[in-house]
């Protein structure tokens, strides 16, 4: 490791790097700033009452991707705090602000680009689906005129369904299925309709050979499978706030991050490679090396 004085921006500090192997990507490159002197309230109950920066771009992580990050420390290890302190280190080292744009950008683009951005701009929950909209039902069936509903397991109605449209109906006998596990336990078989369950005990619908002798004659007459919604969609609204800032696009109008999905997508997508160079530039201002991904030799 190298630990020498270098200058960021105006900002005295020193730079740690170690030289990596060949075909591989830099493991450590991280500017670390001189300490500055807090005030006001920051400084409150501090017996260290200074703050620093540090500015890294490399594979830290160990992902296989150079990533860019500011952040900074306050105080000491048993009092004060860090992290990404952005709006702190805006405060006590503003020549420094112009980079933060760039916290958790790796060469091929801001994290989780597409996924992050038009998430945030978008309208549909973690479900991907608007409020009010079903994503998860019951499944049952209703014989003759009765108003009950019979429930029925998710699967057990997949298979039901597709054994009554077959042009023969066939299989759709009671098929008794023993307790198989193990001996110390005493239970009594269960009771599945033809193949169903593929003689797992737990996996068939019937306690009881009445039960499911009941169900098979009973379809026999007419019937009708029913799907109830159970939950459904939260949706969520825009944050169009936290779109421009992921997407680094503090130009973005309503209009453009409001788009349909697809859409959006293809405007992202368009405006990345510039994005790249833009921040290649910034890191390179930086004295950084830069080393793309793609280039590191996988093992």
């Amino acid at each position: 490791m190298t630990i020498t004085p270098h200058m960021l921006f105006g900002v005295p500090g020193t730079l740690n790097f170690i030289e990596p192997a060949e075909g591989k990507l830099i493991k450590t490159q991280v500017w670390t700033s001189e300490r500055r002197k807090l005030r006001g309230r920051d400084a409150e109950y501090l017996r260290n009452p200074t703050i620093v920066a540090k500015v890294r771009f490399d594979d830290e992580c160990g992902n296989r991707h150079m990533s860019f990050s500011v952040t900074g420390s306050y105080g000491n290890d048993n009092e004060g705090g860090g992290g990404c302190i952005h709006e702190m280190i805006e405060e006590y080292f503003p020549e420094l602000k112009h980079l933060i744009k760039w916290h958790l950008m790796d060469t091929d683009g801001p994290m989780h680009y597409i996924g992050n951005v038009t998430y945030h701009a978008g309208d549909l929950d973690c479900w991907g689906l608007k409020k009010g909209m079903p994503r998860a039902w019951s499944h049952g069936i209703q014989f003759g005129s009765s108003p009950i509903t019979n429930k029925l397991d998710n699967d057990f109605a997949k298979w039901l369904k597709e054994a009554l449209e077959s042009p023969t109906r066939t299989g759709l006998e009671v098929v008794e299925v023993p307790y198989s596990g193990k001996a110390t336990y005493n239970f009594s078989p269960k009771y599945t309709l033809g193949t169903f369950g593929d003689g797992v005990w737990h996996k068939c619908p019937f306690d009881t050979r009445q039960e499911a002798e009941e169900f098979s004659s009973a379809l026999l007459g007419s019937y009708v499978f029913t799907k109830t919604p159970t939950l459904f969609g939260e949706g969520k609204e825009r944050n169009l706030v936290a779109a421009r800032k992921i997407a680094v696009w503090p130009e973005a109008t309503d209009e453009q991050l409001s788009l349909p999905r697809d859409e959006l997508t293809e405007l992202l997508k368009a405006r990345l490679p510039g994005l790249i160079s833009d921040f290649e530039r910034d890191v390179a201002d930086c004295g950084f090396k830069w080393m793309d991904g793609q280039r590191e030799v996988k093992s």
